[in-house]
């Protein structure tokens, strides 16, 4: 006799099919929160650096792209980083107990794609150096840190591992902007650009016909090198100069250097805020670091005296052997930059200044009361007697005066009048 099933016996089948059913669209639904969180992440911009260590069994180098590296702590110094838990190269490091954070920037996206593929071309690209604990190092790193693992505590399917620094520093400087990570891709960014004046670098050059006469009036009637400069987005770039000798005066037309804190105050001491924010912004590109209440002082000084000053030997002999280098490396201006800050926060007495000047900045202004121009002056035999440097700080003040009415220009109200008597 033939047998059949029992109606109200379950179908295994079909439970089965209902439960790989239920796997898929559970499977689905992680996908699809994976992907969400993953582009909700992707609104947040992330620098990105390389962990490198050795390997603990055979001292091969070993690394690992990573966009969770910070600083913990200063005193004493603590950085960290986050890895996947299940991340064989973590397991490496963290068995080693020693790890070296190499920063990337923006020239380094081929060798982030490198270590990305695989263990074989993870280190053929770059130049590498080790660090005091024998760790590799990338030598044109933005900035290093040299670590011995303090800590590991999980945090989901992540640890969060913890390192105490034994070293840190900057790299060779030539990596550009930091390579940051962003809607999924790698990139960088700019300091923000400065508007130009409606004018542009035509205006600026038919300025530079009208300002000529009166900068070698200055120069032949002070014995001093004097030169005009203006600011074209984040540079500086001299539109006339002239000396007793000629020679000097005529090679700095159409030199051009970077417009950043501390040099050239006065452009930023009558300005935008958008023009400050380069000054400010493009010196933390050069010294790392942005000193606000120092800048701050330093502005609030000028707008008081009517004129910048400058003292030390860094805008001498250095300064001109860089920016006149077409080969200069951004590690060369790095350098400079750190030597004329030295400078600029070493700025003597007012008692006794005028021994120690080396150069008088004055604006000259435009229409709305914004510096325009820059009359700069220097080439003094020094000490300075104070009869001196009155002699030079009035005819310089005048001279700025007289240009910012040749170019149609307004002295602003701030400005200290008692200069201009």
């Amino acid at each position: 006799m033939a047998t059949t099933q029992d109606e109200t016996a379950p179908n295994t089948s079909a439970i089965a099919l209902g439960a790989i059913a239920a796997q898929q669209d559970t499977l689905a639904a992680k996908t699809k929160k994976s992907q969400w969180w993953r582009a909700v992440l992707g609104e947040y911009p992330t620098g990105v650096a390389l962990v490198t260590g050795r390997h603990p069994d055979t001292g091969e180098a070993i690394g690992m792209v990573v966009g969770t590296f910070a600083a913990v702590s200063e005193d004493p110094a603590i950085v960290s980083f986050m890895p996947s838990s299940s991340s064989y190269t973590w397991g490496l490091l963290q068995r080693s107990g020693s790890f070296c954070v190499n920063v990337l920037g923006a020239g380094h996206e081929a060798l982030c794609r490198a270590f990305a593929r695989g263990p074989e071309e993870r280190f053929t690209t770059g130049e590498w150096i080790e660090t005091a604990s024998g760790d590799p190092r990338l030598a044109d790193a933005l900035a290093w840190f040299d670590a011995g693992i303090r800590d590991v505590i999980g945090a989901g399917d992540h640890d969060i591992a913890l390192g105490d620094v034994r070293g840190f520093g900057v790299g060779q400087g030539d990596a550009g902007m930091p390579l940051i990570f962003l809607k999924g891709g790698y990139g960088t960014f700019t300091i923000p650009s400065l508007e130009f004046s409606p004018r542009g670098v035509a205006g600026s050059l038919r300025q530079a016909e009208s300002v000529r006469q009166a900068v070698d009036s200055v120069a032949a009637e002070l014995g001093v090198l004097a030169f005009v400069a203006t600011v074209v987005k984040d540079s500086i770039v001299v539109l006339a100069a002239a000396n007793v000798g000629g020679a000097e005066g005529a090679a700095l037309v159409g030199q051009s250097f970077p417009f950043a804190a501390p040099i050239a105050p006065v452009f930023a001491a009558w300005s935008s805020a958008a023009r400050r924010k380069v000054w400010e912004e493009s010196s933390r590109h050069l010294l790392g670091v942005v000193d606000r209440p120092f800048m701050e002082g330093m502005l609030e000084r000028v707008r008081e005296r009517g004129y910048a000053v400058s003292v030390g030997d860094s805008l001498g002999a250095p300064f001109d052997t860089i920016v006149g280098d077409p080969d200069s490396k951004p590690s060369d201006y790095s350098r400079l930059w750190a030597e004329i800050d030295r400078d600029f926060r070493s700025l003597a007495d007012p008692a006794t200044l005028h021994e120690h000047v080396q150069a008088i900045q004055v604006p000259v202004f435009n229409a709305e009361g914004v510096t325009e121009l820059e009359l700069f002056i220097s080439g003094f035999d020094l000490p300075m007697t104070p009869e001196r440097f009155g002699e030079i700080r009035r005819r310089a003040v005048a001279a700025a005066a007289g240009l910012s009415e040749a170019i149609g220009g307004r002295v602003p109200d701030a400005y200290p009048r008692d200069l201009l008597d």
